[in-house]
């Protein structure tokens, strides 16, 4: 076993980074490109990305992007994987609490629309996203990643460890897009709805955190064995997990309450509608009773 300070690089991370970004990046130069070719309209390389996204998203995309690379990157790989409690949940919920909604929240309306635009996908998202499904999913995930099996599993193998990644990026999805509104032609929840929503979802994990905070002896074996080498206990570092959790999910949830709030008190303010309908969620729509009819027919 290396030292949790060993120099260890995650190619499969790095390798992930690139690609999103360039996926990304590449759909707006893209589509912008045939946008503009289609009104008769030249643009320099630059100014296509800026036509059918703005800095903001195109900005927090990134950001979130970065920070998912940097959580699955060294020195907070190492420590996650074999070292400490507190390293491991803290990872894995700064990945689903910030990195997963920054990036959503980069996704620009157009291309959300084709992302899910496939019969499989738009039917899973519209059934998944509910508020009791997504809650589930989402806490589910949570508490199932602090299994002694999972945490020693996640220890012993890089394939089920990417795994537990992409699983946890999956749900915190699925949690935010629920939250955040961003499936077209689903029905969308109010303010207070939202704010009740991401209250439910920063409740249901905490008691888990609970149980860390006031733990007596070591829950998990693989940290156990290594925590010494940080010059902390095993208990001292589940306590500290339990605590931070708490700070993490907490303060991101609830934040993100206060900001919804305040979002809707400015439009309530101008008189404009905080959820309008537009017309790709009129086309969802159609394109749903379209294959109903065809189901049944």
């Amino acid at each position: 076993m290396t030292g949790p300070f060993t120099l260890s690089i995650n190619l499969v991370s790095l390798l992930a980074g690139v690609m999103l970004a360039s996926m990304y990046f590449g759909a707006l130069f893209r589509y912008a490109k045939r946008q503009a070719r289609y009104i008769g309209r030249t643009y320099s390389p630059l100014q296509y990305f800026g036509l059918y996204s703005t800095k903001k998203e195109r900005a927090s995309f990134t950001a979130g992007l970065f920070l998912l690379v940097i959580l699955t990157n060294y020195p907070l790989e190492r420590l996650a994987q074999s070292y400490s409690v507190m390293a491991y949940l803290g990872q894995n919920l700064l990945i689903m609490l910030a990195a997963v909604p920054l990036m959503l929240d980069g996704i620009p309306r157009w291309m959300m629309v084709k992302l899910t635009g496939p019969r499989l996908i738009d039917t899973a998202l519209a059934h998944l996203t509910r508020a009791v499904p997504s809650t589930f999913i989402f806490s589910g995930s949570i508490v199932g990643s602090m299994l002694t099996a999972v945490v020693s599993a996640q220890s012993n193998s890089a394939i089920f460890r990417t795994g537990l990644h992409i699983e946890l990026i999956a749900a915190a999805g699925i949690m935010w897009i629920a939250a955040l509104g961003r499936l077209p032609g689903a029905r969308q929840m109010s303010t207070m709805g939202r704010v009740i929503y991401l209250f439910a979802q920063s409740l249901l994990p905490s008691f888990p955190a609970f149980v860390l905070i006031f733990s007596q002896h070591s829950y998990y074996p693989t940290f156990a064995a290594h925590i010494h080498a940080l010059g902390i206990s095993a208990v001292a570092d589940q306590e500290l997990a339990g605590g931070l959790s708490k700070v993490i999910s907490l303060g991101i949830l609830w934040g993100t309450s206060v900001a919804i709030l305040l979002k809707a008190n400015r439009y309530e303010e101008t008189g404009a509608d905080p959820q309008p309908l537009t017309m790709e969620d009129v086309e969802r729509e159609f394109t749903r009773s379209e294959r109903k009819l065809r189901d049944q027919g």
